[in-house]
């Protein structure tokens, strides 16, 4: 989705520059001495989307902490459940089975997330850093979908699990400190 809502845009290239350096030409009206300018056909529909779509900073965090909270839920019985594994605490079985139960409920999390509002302005950071760690949490049990089982092995998926914890705490650690910045 397109967040920006520009009114004009306008370009001037000098005429001396070689043709070979010269830039995309902007496709408007000519306003004189070569500035070309654009108007947006749909700057006023998209104002009223953003302004009608738009969570206060104090909604938006309230829905983000929301899912986190019952994202975090499921990721620790995932990370419970891998360090078992790892662990041969648990059979390889008993893993695969409880991962193929968790990825439905990951997956509907996954999904709730693009049914949140639209981030504020000064909520933008935190946002791209959420959509990148519930990004992460879902790779973790993507293998686990039906498509995932039919695709990699036992082998890869571990690989894929391990790869996608790592970079969900990473971005964990990241987003926590941005929403922290936002108190």
């Amino acid at each position: 989705m397109q967040h920006a809502n520009w009114i004009c845009q306008s370009q001037w290239v000098d005429p001396s520059l070689a043709p070979q350096f010269s830039p995309v030409k902007l496709i408007g009206e000519e306003v004189g001495d070569g500035i070309i300018v654009r108007w947006s056909e749909n700057y006023t529909a998209r104002k009223r989307f953003y302004q009608e779509n738009t969570a206060t900073k104090e909604n938006y965090l309230h829905q983000l902490r929301g899912l986190l909270t019952n994202l975090q839920t499921l990721i620790q019985e995932i990370l419970r459940l891998t360090n078992s594994l790892e662990a041969s605490i648990i059979a390889e079985e008993e893993y695969e089975d409880r991962m193929k139960q968790l990825e439905p409920q990951v997956t509907a999390v996954y999904l709730r997330s693009s049914e949140m509002e639209l981030a504020p302005y000064e909520c933008q950071q935190v946002n791209s850093s959420f959509k990148s760690a519930i990004a992460f949490a879902h790779n973790i049990v993507l293998p686990f979908s039906v498509r995932g089982q039919k695709t990699w092995n036992n082998k890869q998926r571990r690989h894929f699990v391990v790869d996608a914890i790592d970079n969900y705490q990473k971005e964990m650690r990241r987003l926590e400190m941005l929403i922290e910045t936002l108190r």
